[in-house]
């Protein structure tokens, strides 16, 4: 009987360890990802210039890249693989915008906003039948910081033409913080198995980035 007890303790530890590890920690480290590559950008552009921000591009390819091969490895478990996955998606969409803002912005204007219905619907085709579990995430990593770009561009856009979308902009910061905090429930009190955290911990650092996008603007 105490053995019993004991072993369940010790179940119930593993568990909300996993919770934190695997949901909380992940949009924890997002955020800090997302933060540290935001923050760089202007000093590299500033004190080396454009040949600076090429080699801080080749290197994002390259860990990318690097993240993307592990997250195709069977032998990895699934957790691994998504969490190699969502990180490699993070850097090439970071490599990819800040490509863009040496030039062109590719990816925030109106077209690409059907650009990126086109690519979700691809994605969405793939998922189950084409698309390894690391390339999964890899893809939705990437997709997910787009529209977010995108949801930021268009506010800035139009709060200027009237104070009613500036109000708007509030109202879905409060509904998307409420909506993360509903996350956290979940993932704490509702989630059953790692790889649903995982999901839920990318959730929550995307609702996160769009509170901040609502209440602050473009961050990058």
């Amino acid at each position: 009987m105490l053995l019993q007890i004991k072993g369940k303790l010790v179940q119930n530890k593993g568990e909300w360890w996993s919770k934190l590890k695997d949901g909380i920690f992940l949009s924890i480290i997002l955020l800090l990802m997302w933060s540290t590559v935001s923050l760089t950008i202007h000093p590299i552009n500033i004190i080396f210039g454009t040949p600076g921000l090429l080699v801080y591009v080749i290197g994002l390819m390259a860990i990318s890249m690097y993240c993307l091969q592990q997250s195709i490895i069977a032998r990895q478990p699934e957790t691994h693989r998504a969490w190699y996955g969502i990180a490699g998606g993070f850097l090439s969409w970071s490599a990819a915008l800040i490509i863009g803002q040496m030039g062109v912005p590719i990816f925030l204007n109106l077209a690409s906003v059907l650009l990126l219905v086109l690519m979700a619907l691809i994605v969405a085709i793939l998922w189950r039948s084409v698309l390894p579990l690391g390339v999964r995430f890899f893809f939705l990593t990437f997709l997910m910081n787009w529209a977010g770009s995108i949801f930021a561009s268009v506010q800035q856009w139009l709060i200027p033409l009237s104070p009613i979308f500036a109000m708007g902009r509030l109202v879905l910061g409060a509904l998307f913080a409420f909506i993360a905090l509903f996350v956290v429930g979940w993932i704490l009190f509702r989630s059953r198995r790692r790889l649903q955290r995982v999901s839920g911990g990318l959730l929550l650092w995307f609702l996160i980035i769009l509170v901040i996008y609502a209440f602050q603007g473009n961050f990058f």
